[in-house]
């Protein structure tokens, strides 16, 4: 056998067992919820944040979000979590820059923004950016006339942010607005009941049409929510919730290739036709309308049912199946993360159990095919950043990343030298 020969053996060798190792190590990690980070109350104090209630943003590898409460002042922080860097507190809030952050941040290069549920110089709320080399700014203080009580994430359409505030506006029934630097906060609808109250989901975005939904009321009495768009000034309602199709929708929508997606925290019905008042999964479109895709359904007596219930948080798209949680149900009833696809309908992929968290209110974010997430509560008593991967998808070890690409180099290295065929 020749050296080179040899050599180029050697190589394949060292390329499949490194493809090997990625591949068992993406195996090895699908299909459970692994704790990332535990809130705590260590030294009695709530150091780095509790009771999270807004998702992810990954910006860079580096995942951020808030917590509603805890920190230095009680009153909510702002942080970050990375493998190499853990758990960091980067801003803590104390009433004058806001309280109570409900909302997921939004990147816009490598500014985040935000809003607050409270605080602020009115105490209806602020919305504010932070960058690491700018730190926090306040960029609007809400006052319960002009709007109140931010709930929803802010999206970005051509460098100007909108968002959603759950009280306050003209009626006390909340708003949709819009702000930019040049031209500050502009209130653009006014909620009055009819058309729907309190939007608490982050909006939507389709060909320039805002599409989003309200958690109360609606065109008749028994009405629990809306869904609706708006464009060039106005406001449409496009559906409804009545109880057998959903109440209260309080997540964002999710577009897919021009279908809505959405969950509703309450209604539904049971496969014989009852209520089921857990929760429903739908779906809209201009052409189908709404359309129950899945219900939540209670079992034993109440709400303690395997595939989980009251589904507070949007939904995430990965290939074609979406993803997401519910607070409550599951095999302990503390919550379930849940998959839905046409093919395979509404599956429970794993349950919430308390040491891994409990009652997760946030959407999922995908980076890579593993999908990170939040909790309310649970883990050391305050909350979780968990990680979950789908099975079937592989996600290398960082470990075995070294060993393919020395085996990609190997044989490449040689073939330069050698100029030898090995395709």
């Amino acid at each position: 056998m020749s050296r080179d020969t040899r050599l180029i053996r050697e190589g394949l060798a060292t390329l499949v067992m490194a493809m090997a190792l990625t591949l068992s190590a993406g195996q090895a990690k699908a299909g459970g919820i692994t704790t990332l980070a535990s809130f705590d109350a260590s030294n009695g104090t709530y150091n780095n944040g509790a009771e999270l209630s807004a998702g992810l943003t990954d910006v860079g590898g580096t995942l951020y979000g808030t917590a509603w409460a805890g920190g230095a002042d009680s009153e909510g922080t702002l942080f970050s979590w990375s493998p190499s860097g853990g758990l960091q507190t980067l801003v803590n809030f104390d009433v004058s820059n806001g309280s109570g952050p409900v909302a997921r941040l939004l990147a816009v290069g490598s500014t985040l923004y935000g809003t607050t549920a409270g605080g602020g110089a009115h105490s209806d709320g602020t919305l504010f950016s932070w960058s690491a080399s700018g730190s926090l700014q306040t960029l609007v203080n809400f006052a319960g006339s002009n709007l109140s009580g931010p709930a929803a994430g802010l999206i970005e359409v051509n460098g100007t942010l909108y968002g959603t505030t759950f009280g306050g506006g003209a009626n006390g029934n909340g708003t949709l607005f819009s702000w930019s630097p040049s031209g500050g906060l502009q209130t653009l609808v006014n909620f009055v009941g009819s058309n729907g109250v309190g939007p608490a989901g982050r909006l939507t975005v389709i060909n320039g049409t805002l599409y989003g939904t309200t958690e109360y009321s609606g065109p008749s009495g028994s009405s629990s929510g809306t869904l609706f768009s708006y464009a060039n000034g106005v406001l449409d309602t496009l559906a409804s919730f009545t109880g057998a199709n959903g109440y209260y929708p309080a997540a964002g929508l999710l577009n897919v290739n021009g279908v809505l997606y959405g969950t509703t925290a309450s209604g539904g019905t049971t496969a014989s036709g009852g209520a089921s008042n857990d929760g429903t999964l739908f779906s809209w479109s201009a052409g189908n309308g709404l359309q129950t895709l899945a219900s939540f359904t209670g079992t034993n007596g109440g709400h303690y049912n395997t595939n989980g219930a009251y589904p507070y948080a949007g939904l995430t798209d990965v290939a074609g199946t979406l993803y997401g949680t519910t607070a409550q149900g599951g095999v302990s009833n503390q919550g379930s993360l849940f998959s839905w696809s046409v093919s395979g309908g509404l599956q429970t992929l794993a349950s919430f159990n308390g040491s891994n968290g409990t009652d997760s209110r946030a959407g999922l974010l995908d980076v890579g095919g593993t999908l990170y997430g939040t909790t309310f509560a649970g883990g050391s008593g305050l909350g979780t950043i968990f990680s979950y991967t789908p099975a079937g998808q592989s996600v290398p070890e960082p470990g075995s990343l070294p060993l393919l690409l020395a085996g990609l180099g190997g044989l490449g290295a040689l073939w330069l030298r050698r100029r030898l065929p090995l395709s």
